[in-house]
């Protein structure tokens, strides 16, 4: 939507065969990461310029059976926090929001499902 609250249309993919979910804005405005639901049913994580619409794909499972879900941007759009199960069990990955690689599994010390994560100011 603009700022006087009108659509202005999707942001995102418009094909049946993906499910676009978990938006979070990065700090300066310019990006959303997502979550996509893909055909196989794997959730990986997106990155789309709103100016452009280009998308980025940020994580790739490769043929493994996990999921990228509830990205949540740190406040200088440096990282990426994501709920992931790339080990076996749900933690909470930090990721480069430029290329997305996984820097460190920040709750690996226990075998809770970790998600939702946020970043205070």
């Amino acid at each position: 939507m603009d700022s006087t609250g009108n659509p202005k249309g999707p942001v995102t993919c418009e094909e049946m065969n993906y499910m676009d979910f978990s938006p979070s804005w990065s700090p300066d405005g310019k990006d959303v990461t997502f979550t996509r639901r893909r055909e196989n049913q794997l959730n990986q994580l997106y990155k789309v310029n709103i100016e452009t619409k280009s998308i980025t794909k940020l994580t790739d499972s490769t043929g493994s059976n996990y999921n990228e879900l509830t990205p949540a941007w740190s406040t200088d759009g440096n990282n990426i926090a994501v709920g992931s199960n790339i080990d076996g069990d749900f933690d909470i990955w930090l990721l480069d929001s430029n290329g997305g690689s996984y820097i460190t599994n920040l709750t690996n010390s226990n075998t809770d499902i970790d998600g939702f994560p946020e970043f205070g100011e």
